[in-house]
């Protein structure tokens, strides 16, 4: 397993960083599914799913959770949990959903990933959730 960079730093994500995370994940998710879906998918994907709204949106819901990772002050990749309502294939205990991980193409392979998914655990543990399920 690869580690992470030491200088790698994992914050709680606030609203004063909507369009750092608009950014950063229209930037990781072109980077992740532009070569499989048409320019005009794309378009009204990132639209609709990266826009300074939407994100200001998810960030004022107090049951979501952002966290940014950071490379000596750069945005590497970020992650979102959140609580709500669960499909029924779900079937752990005191589920939580992890809505997404996206990690920029330069940091792939190197620990920003695996970090993310850690301090996502962990939040999720510390607030008394035992399950954590996938949503795509």
């Amino acid at each position: 397993m690869t580690r992470p960079d030491p200088a790698l730093n994992i914050r709680r994500a606030s609203i004063e960083d909507a369009k750092l995370l608009a950014d950063l994940g229209a930037q990781t998710f072109a980077e992740t599914f532009a070569p499989e879906n048409t320019p005009e998918d794309m378009a009204a994907y990132m639209a609709a799913s990266f826009s300074l709204e939407r994100l200001t949106g998810e960030l004022n819901d107090p049951f979501s959770i952002f966290f940014i990772a950071e490379v000596e002050g750069r945005a590497a990749g970020y992650a979102k949990i959140h609580p709500g309502e669960t499909p029924a294939s779900v079937e752990g205990q005191q589920p939580i959903e992890l809505v997404r991980l996206y990690v920029a193409q330069a940091w792939l392979g190197r620990g920003v990933g695996p970090a993310l998914m850690r301090r996502c655990l962990d939040e999720a543990r510390a607030k008394g959730f035992q399950t954590i399920w996938l949503g795509v």
